[in-house]
């Protein structure tokens, strides 16, 4: 894909376990050898109960629920040098271990199509067969398009989006998400794990940002 500059968003990993019981999760622990400093425990009545994690210095958010765990970084940075370590303290700071089914990690990025009048006539013109044909079978032209595209198997698989900014847009954002099915119980295995499908994914991402039309 022949674009401009690639613009680093937001990293989110995604944990999907077996339930727990997030209102019995000590909160000083947490305080004391993480650097989430704002905390929010919502009663079972609001969401099902989740448990509130941020770092406004560090741009870092975490919310636990009963069955799933979202970790967000959103400092603009290249993913690979972003520090995991929160994420890896925070899961050794819990006073059990996930037992997780699957596990996903999304990547968000901005770019800029070198050619083409928009990041969505870039994505109708690339992307839809015969774009010219449809919009005169249609009557209308295309004014924007928006492509998602799943590789791989449905226990391990990779789904890719490209959508534009806004409708007339230049900027394109692209997210690569990861989904892996997976079972393990124990945190150093589930942090090693983490750590690099992390790696692997995003030097994937990369590599098939440069091969794409």
């Amino acid at each position: 894909m022949d674009t401009a500059e690639i613009r680093f968003q937001s990293l989110n990993i995604v944990l999907l376990y077996d339930p727990v019981a997030v209102n019995k999760i000590p909160l000083d622990p947490i305080k004391a050898t993480t650097p989430f400093d704002l905390i929010t425990l919502l009663p079972g009545e609001v969401a099902g109960g989740a448990l509130l994690l941020g770092s406004d210095p560090l741009k870092l958010k975490t919310t636990i629920q009963s069955n799933r765990f979202e970790y967000i970084d959103e400092n603009d940075s290249p993913f690979l040098k972003r520090n995991l370590e929160p994420f890896g303290k925070l899961l050794n700071t819990l006073p059990f271990s996930f037992s997780v089914r699957s596990f996903g990690i999304n990547f968000f990025v901005r770019t800029t199509p070198v050619k083409g009048d928009g990041a969505g006539r870039f994505l109708a013109e690339h992307y839809i067969k015969d774009a010219r044909r449809l919009e005169e079978t249609l009557g209308q032209p295309i004014l924007s398009a928006a492509v998602r595209l799943f590789l791989g198997t449905q226990d391990f698989y990779r789904d890719i989006r490209f959508t534009p900014a806004e409708m007339g847009s230049k900027e394109l954002i692209v997210q690569y998400h990861l989904h892996k099915e997976a079972h393990i119980a124990e945190t150093e295995k589930l942090t090693q794990s983490i750590n690099q499908n992390f790696i692997e994914s995003w030097k994937e991402f990369e590599q098939w940002i440069q091969k794409l039309p």
